[in-house]
């Protein structure tokens, strides 16, 4: 295992990250498979493109040469580069992958990273993401099919399709690994051996990170249903480290973590989650299917 930890630029005041171990898992993809390098030299050596289009469906944002893109969400900020994508785990945001991303971007300028909150967290509403009010988005349509579909739709819609501008590379850690994979193999089912200049193609390379198939350990649900039984907002990230590590005996590097999902409330009192929990536990639910 290696470990990542995140950049302060990436934290809210004092806080801090809990570590990622990247440990990769290699499929087949289209008659490529990875070999074993590490990852960020294997996304290097493949051949740069352009891309095309603005906006997008899901929040993300990029980062180049180790930096991140400053004038906001959009196409790709070179045209002669290639895209990563990087998906985050649950309850986290884009965020919590910017170190990985800066350090492949910065090591390698010809690719750009793409990172993305997903469905129901971070900068991403669920209601947004699925085009329709909150009343009609339940608990059940909340899947990891969903969350790669989302993923599908993002991509095309910021012009990353054909074989020379589509993500050359995907890196998904927990949750986001998941997703990673069914984004795959929706890519390789969509369009049988022939997608078109049109469609977003399957990356050359996925990347796996703590993540295993099958039940979520179950101390992840533990965790979202002990954060479910907080009462929002919360007036300090002080006082929501005392709840969760005092009064729900959570360990404290997580408690620690969970200080960095908080957003003002629009109320002006306290902070509120950035994540949605109905969103959170329809996707546990489904992890087992």
């Amino acid at each position: 295992c290696r470990y990542f930890a995140a950049p302060d630029d990436s934290l809210d005041d004092s806080t801090m990250t809990m570590p990622v171990a990247t440990v990769t898992s290699r499929i087949r993809v289209r008659g490529h498979h990875s070999a074993s390098l590490r990852w960020d030299r294997f996304f290097a050596s493949k051949s740069t493109g352009s891309a095309s289009g603005s906006g997008g469906i899901l929040h993300h944002e990029w980062i180049s040469e180790g930096k991140i893109r400053k004038d906001g969400p959009g196409a790709p900020p070179d045209t002669d580069s290639r895209t990563v994508v990087f998906l985050h785990g649950l309850l986290g945001s884009g965020k919590n992958l910017r170190m990985p991303a800066k350090r492949l971007t910065q090591a390698h300028p010809n690719l750009n990273a793409l990172l993305i909150d997903l469905r129901g967290h971070g900068n991403t509403s669920a209601s947004d993401t699925l085009g329709l009010a909150s009343s009609d988005a339940t608990h059940h349509s909340h899947t990891l099919q969903s969350c790669a579909d989302d993923v599908v739709r993002a991509v095309k819609h910021l012009g990353m399709v054909g074989p020379s501008h589509s993500p050359v590379g995907i890196v998904g850690h927990s949750f986001g690994g998941r997703t990673a994979l069914q984004y795959v193999h929706s890519l390789l089912h969509s369009s049988a051996d022939h997608p078109d200049d049109d469609d977003v193609h399957p990356p050359l390379s996925t990347y796996i990170l703590d993540a295993v198939p099958g039940h979520a350990h179950a101390s992840v649900a533990d965790v979202v249903d002990k954060v479910s039984s907080v009462e929002m907002p919360i007036g300090s990230k002080k006082e929501l480290i005392s709840e969760l590590m005092e009064k729900r005996g959570v360990d404290e590097d997580i408690a620690l973590w969970m200080t960095t999902n908080l957003v003002k409330s629009p109320c002006g009192q306290g902070f509120d989650w950035t994540f949605d929990l109905d969103v959170a536990r329809g996707i546990l639910d489904d992890f087992p299917k």
